[in-house]
């Protein structure tokens, strides 16, 4: 088997294609907020242009559910090269992955607390939130604390998973019965608790922690286990053609629901369209993995747009983790601008290269450092 793309003691092994879709991802849920901010009340627009790029900036919001297929097929891959040799083990590793930089993040936040700041958009009102924040309990009630940042409501469950990994890659006599069962398991979270609860908060709160998202992991974690066990059961031509398809399928998914006139079903608890819809993203995701692994594994060189989002991926975590202050700043300064539909766009131009400088300083001075105590030659690649 081919080495993939770049390995060394201190750097470890990363695929073009997977880094570029954590790009992807990480620039479409930039997209998104800067959408969220930048957007006057309004109709949607009535052009097909201006009408696609519209909802596509409205579902950046879906670059969310790809991290959690991206986590699932990257961690499953790992153990399957290499074995967990003990949870705790596995635990530490995660944490001094995830931890560090969204801690400095937090110190930054207390800092500004400190100093008196109040920016619109940031929940930064009081250090007393502190413990709630640092550790990360600050969703599991309706009327408790809330995130300092919108996007740290993801990090619990990227958590939750964390701790039920270690048992579930270890059923991998049984992947496909896992599948079904997590997935009817996600479904019904998503859609029960609404339907006997119509007025509560409570349905929203329990489908997004993990057992409302768990389909999204398990479909990536299958995808990693067929990768490993028929890496070869397609050619790289037809891998090829899987890529491009599934990268351009993923986009077509997220606006399906606007186009045919149903609710979005990020938002929507208890709609029949986000019991399933979360799956077949996990596997549209699980799919690209696949063919972008394979593609990797054959040495097919990936274009110059595909290296410039892995260049974002490698510092996806910490573009996540930073780029909201930075649209909200932006729009601060942009308040008096012209409204227009699509000036959600040009505010995340504007913002693109701050959030992109901060977190590669994110990406080099804290992250990296933690990476490198950890990684050992020869590693599977990074989740």
């Amino acid at each position: 088997m081919h080495r993939p793309v770049s390995e060394s003691v201190s750097d470890p092994v990363h695929y073009a294609r997977l880094d570029a879709i954590r790009g992807i991802a990480a620039l479409w849920v930039m997209l998104f907020h800067a959408w969220q901010f930048g957007t006057p009340p309004g109709p949607v627009p009535n052009e097909s242009l201006s009408w696609l790029a519209y909802q596509l900036m409205a579902a950046g919001w879906a670059g969310v559910p790809v991290f959690f297929g991206l986590s699932g097929f990257l961690l499953t891959t790992l153990a399957l090269q290499r074995p967990i040799d003990t949870s705790a083990a596995f635990w530490t590793r995660r944490a001094k992955r995830i931890l560090p930089a969204y801690w400095f993040q937090c110190a930054m936040l207390a800092a500004l607390i400190l100093a008196g700041w109040d920016i619109a958009g940031v929940h930064v009102r009081s250090i007393d939130a502190l413990p709630s924040q640092l550790l990360m309990t600050y969703n599991l009630h309706p009327d408790g604390a809330r995130p300092w940042l919108a996007p740290w409501w993801s990090l619990p469950v990227e958590f939750a998973f964390y701790l039920a990994f270690p048992l579930l890659v270890r059923a991998r006599g049984s992947w496909i019965a896992l599948l079904i069962a997590c997935a009817a398991l996600s479904c019904l979270v998503r859609w029960l608790p609404p339907q006997l609860w119509p007025d509560s908060r409570w349905p929203l709160i329990v489908a997004m922690h993990l057992p409302g998202q768990l389909d999204l992991f398990v479909a990536g974690m299958l995808a990693a286990h067929c990768h490993h066990r028929y890496a070869h059961a397609i050619s790289t031509r037809t891998a090829n053609l899987v890529w491009t398809g599934v990268v351009l399928a993923i986009a077509i998914w997220v606006v399906l629901p606007a186009w045919l006139g149903a609710p979005a079903p990020r938002f929507v608890a208890g709609s029949p369209w986000w019991a399933g819809w979360n799956l077949a993203l996990g596997l549209l995701v699980g799919a690209a993995c696949w063919s972008g692994v394979r593609l990797d594994h054959a040495r097919r060189r990936p274009g110059a747009l595909v290296h410039a989002l892995a260049w974002t991926g490698r510092s996806s975590y910490s573009l996540y983790l930073w780029h909201l202050p930075w649209v909200i700043a932006c729009a601060a300064l942009a308040a008096q601008a012209p409204l227009h539909p699509l000036r959600g766009a040009l505010l995340f131009v504007i913002a693109l290269a701050p959030s992109l400088g901060t977190a590669w300083l994110s990406w080099r001075l804290v992250e990296l450092p933690f990476l490198r105590r950890t990684s050992t030659a020869r590693q599977p690649p990074q989740a």
